[in-house]
């Protein structure tokens, strides 16, 4: 019993040590893969290979948990709870009210259903790197639609 609960507690502490690294270096998460941007104008080729990546690994039908699980693992994090819902392009959201447009495949869009990672990595010491991960699910949880992006952003 006590020697699961060491094996269980190092797994975790090794889990966490991993994503310090990754954010103490400015690594990208695992899921990235071999998908690279570093040009703040376009990185429409980059999210391409992402999108493709995370489409391979979580394709259609898969279950949102796995998606969310494995993602939250890596080090991602969702949007701030403060957004609860998403806006169409036609609709304005309330002044003051933290709000973010829905994807052009789904206007009923659970703002829960976004998940991203920031990390650094570029030469230019003021650019930052993102990558996110936004899917839509049915009644059942299961996967409708995932994709991948990625930016690069400079102040």
């Amino acid at each position: 019993m006590k020697r699961g609960l060491v094996l269980a507690s190092t797994a975790a502490l090794f889990v966490v040590l991993v994503v310090a690294v990754q954010k103490l270096y400015l690594l990208p998460p695992p899921i990235v893969g071999d998908a690279y941007c570093n040009d703040w104008r376009d990185c429409s080729e980059a999210s391409r290979e992402f999108t493709a990546t995370v489409q391979q690994r979580f394709p259609i039908g898969s279950n949102q948990d796995l998606v969310e699980s494995e993602l939250l693992k890596q080090g991602f994090h969702h949007l701030p709870s403060s957004i609860t819902r998403c806006y169409s392009w036609k609709e304005l959201a309330p002044i003051g009210v933290e709000s973010m447009e829905c994807p052009r495949w789904d206007w009923k869009w659970n703002p829960r259903h976004y998940l991203s990672y920031d990390f650094g990595g570029s030469l230019f010491p003021l650019c930052g790197k993102n990558v996110a991960v936004i899917w839509s699910s049915d009644g059942y949880g299961k996967i409708t639609h995932i994709d991948g992006y990625y930016h690069v952003t400079c102040l």
